[in-house]
């Protein structure tokens, strides 16, 4: 094997003879480009040491999916990358984690008491991922939490951005009330109990009105976040935000609330994930996509496996495509993970069947 380490052909006395801002810059180059390079420099060198660690806990991922050897008891299970962070957590003080921790997500079902110690310390992140559901009797703490966060982007399922929308957030009064006569109802942890329970029937907890009565109102879901301007509700959630990504549980509901949100023209891109074994197959909703006819939605699919593909890099891929060409087989290096169509391939697809195969 070649050696190709820098150290191998670049002489002592050259390296003495480097000016200090090369130095430097060749340094933080290779640090933001590769983690594994910071974390390096961190080992290696005290004297770098506090700044690499900025660089290493700049952007964290969770994943919480465990493997099929791991679920099934063929091997034993090794400590989980939030475990082995809750060291680091402990070792810093608070002030650390908000000044340097800018994306936070957090892939798998996550027990509430395991993250929240997190969330609380990295109070200025503005890239915020939560995909799968929370666990526990917690969880508005947790939503608080993110309410306050200075989010560009966020990277959210549907379940979890009803969560978030419907928290302290007043009920739309219906059209034979007026505004002094309907209360302003909220929901607390006293009620918050059967509240998941309830969602997942479809009623929402505090009105028994069925969720998707709320959630395809463009007032009851975008607007809150700050996507959309309106009126009656000027205290904007998320006034920053810039990119939204994603993960419906119910494609019919989601596709109002993408709609909505490309009213804005703050935001940069939307990105929508579909979990289906062949995107294909949902003809309907492929072409109420493609009918939306904005080139800032980008479609993102997964294949149904027990393993999950989702990666910053292919979040930052993401984003590059209403921008910048780029083939879709850019992605098969990672089979079977992600497929990512940009709009133009969208508008492209020649397979969709006419309304009448439907039938």
């Amino acid at each position: 094997m070649v050696n190709t380490r820098f150290s191998t052909y670049i002489k002592p006395e050259l390296l003495g003879r480097l000016p200090l801002d090369l130095k430097r810059e060749i340094l933080e180059t290779a640090a933001f480009l590769s983690s594994d390079f910071a974390l390096r420099l961190a080992v290696v060198s005290r004297d770098v040491q506090p700044w690499a660690e900025r660089i290493i806990y700049r952007e964290l991922y969770f994943n919480g999916q465990q493997s099929y050897h791991v679920l099934h008891g063929d091997v034993p299970d090794n400590p989980t990358q939030l475990q082995k962070f809750k060291v680091a957590l402990e070792a810093r003080p608070p002030s650390f984690f908000a000044e340097y921790v800018r994306a936070l997500h957090f892939d798998g079902t996550y027990n509430v008491e395991d993250i929240l110690p997190v969330v609380q310390v990295c109070t200025g992140v503005t890239n915020f991922g939560m995909y799968a559901s929370l666990e526990g009797p917690r969880v508005l703490e947790i939503v608080r939490i993110v309410h306050s966060l200075p989010l560009h982007t966020l990277f959210i399922s549907h379940t979890n951005l009803t969560t978030l929308l419907i928290l302290d957030a007043p009920l739309e009064p219906s059209e034979t009330e007026s505004p002094a006569t309907s209360p302003r109802k909220h929901i607390t942890p006293e009620t918050s109990a059967d509240a998941g329970s309830q969602m997942h029937n479809g009623m929402n907890p505090q009105s028994e009105v069925p969720l998707t009565l709320l959630t395809t109102s463009s007032l009851h879901t975008l607007k809150r976040l700050g996507l959309v301007d309106c009126s009656k509700y000027p205290t904007k959630r998320f006034p920053a935000l810039t990119h939204l990504a994603l993960v419906p549980d119910f494609e019919d509901e989601v596709l109002q609330q993408i709609k909505t949100s490309l009213e804005n023209m703050c935001i940069e891109s939307i990105v929508v994930m579909l979990n289906f074994l062949n995107a294909i197959r949902q003809t309907i909703t492929l072409r109420k996509l493609r009918d939306i006819a904005d080139s800032r939605l980008v479609l993102f699919t997964l294949s149904e496996s027990s393993l999950r593909y989702i990666e910053d890099d292919l979040w930052d891929l993401a984003n590059e495509f209403p921008d910048e060409e780029q083939p879709l087989t850019y992605l098969e290096e990672i089979p079977p993970g992600p497929k990512i169509l940009n709009f133009q391939e969208l508008l492209e697809m020649e397979t969709l069947p006419k309304e009448s195969d439907e039938s």
